[in-house]
């Protein structure tokens, strides 16, 4: 287990960025990429309800799906800009393969979401592999890489994405 977390750790100094985050509001965003996980509970139905949202406001996105179970979901079930990954084909260490990320990581994106419900490598990896000036998410631990943390008690990734378009109508740019 050691082993495997100075893996983790050796591939997350490798991306480290500098960045300055740059808050947007829902207005502003003109290009977006997120990130989730297939075996949450509800995630279909809260994915359409976003990609209905950003195809309304013309905003372009891109996503990274993580199936972790043996759960078969093709790519076109979902949309043609959510790429699916499964466990499998994650290197060891749960480290995404390079050709999987380029996917998203050769632009930059206005904002990132994180669906994730709870810490899984994968997921934080892309996130700091992304270059994305504003970072959201709702999994809270040390040293992430998040602009804003929006944890919700009951876990629902619904009422996660709620929120999520809540404090970005509040936002006001400069």
């Amino acid at each position: 287990m050691f082993f495997k977390e100075h893996i983790q750790k050796k591939a997350l100094n490798k991306i480290e960025r500098k960045r300055v985050p740059m808050f947007y509001s829902i207005h502003d965003i003109k290009s977006l990429c997120f990130v989730l996980n297939l075996d949450e509970e509800n995630i279909m139905q809260t994915i359409k309800k976003l990609i209905d949202l950003l195809d309304s406001r013309f905003i372009k996105f891109k996503a990274i799906a993580f199936n972790n179970h043996k759960n078969f979901y093709q790519e076109a079930m979902l949309d043609y800009r959510i790429k699916v990954i499964s466990s499998k084909k994650l290197k060891y260490g749960d480290i995404p393969r390079k050709q999987d990320l380029d996917y998203i990581t050769g632009e930059t994106f206005n904002t990132f979401i994180d669906f994730g419900a709870y810490y899984f490598f994968p997921n934080e990896y892309v996130a700091r592999a992304t270059d994305a000036e504003f970072k959201i998410g709702r999994c809270n631990y040390d040293a992430n890489p998040y602009d804003l943390v929006l944890e919700n008690q009951n876990g629902n990734s619904r009422d996660f994405l709620n929120s999520i378009i809540h404090y970005l109508s509040a936002i006001r740019s400069i």
